[in-house]
C-alpha cells in the first residue's frame, strides 16, 4: 500500500523539477569557501561531504559554507553540516540568507551549532563578509 498523504507535503517543500546541485569552491587566506546552488538533500549531501573532505585533506583551514543560493535542505543535508562541524579541526561558518533553508536551520535550532551568519547585502564588495572575518578565534 502506498502512502499518498506525504506527496502534497513533499511537493510543497521541494522545488519542482529535477534535482539541482552545483558546488563552487575557492580559498582566500586559509579560508575554504564552498558555495552550494540548488538542493542539499539525501541525494546531494554525500557529494558535498566528499568534496569538502578532499579539500581539507589537501590543506586544512576554516570552512565557509555559502548556502545563499541553496533552495532546499532536508535532514540529510543538516546531518552532513553537523558531521562537518564535528570533523573540523578549525571553524565552520554557514552563510545563509533569509528563506527556506534558513527557516529549516532555525526550526532545528542549529544556528549557533552551525555558526550561521547572515548573507552580506547584494551590493557588498566581494570577499568574506565582515561576520565571517570577525568570527575567527
Amino acid at each position: 500500500m502506498t502512502d499518498v498523504t506525504s506527496e502534497p507535503l513533499r511537493e510543497a517543500l521541494r522545488p519542482p523539477g529535477p534535482v539541482k546541485f552545483e558546488m563552487q569552491e575557492h580559498r582566500v587566506r586559509g579560508i575554504i569557501t564552498v558555495a552550494v546552488t540548488g538542493e542539499l538533500d539525501l541525494l546531494t549531501a554525500p557529494k558535498l561531504s566528499a568534496r569538502i573532505g578532499r579539500l581539507l585533506r589537501v590543506e586544512p583551514g576554516d570552512v565557509v559554507l555559502d548556502l545563499v543560493e541553496t533552495q532546499f535542505i532536508d535532514s540529510a543535508g543538516l546531518a552532513i553540516l553537523l558531521n562537518l562541524q564535528r570533523r573540523l579541526e578549525r571553524q565552520l561558518r554557514v552563510l545563509c540568507g533569509d528563506g527556506p533553508v534558513r527557516r529549516v536551520i532555525e526550526m532545528a535550532r542549529l544556528e549557533e551549532a552551525l555558526g550561521v551568519v547572515p548573507a552580506p547585502p547584494t551590493d557588498a564588495p566581494a570577499g568574506p563578509s565582515p561576520a565571517i572575518r570577525t568570527a575567527r578565534p
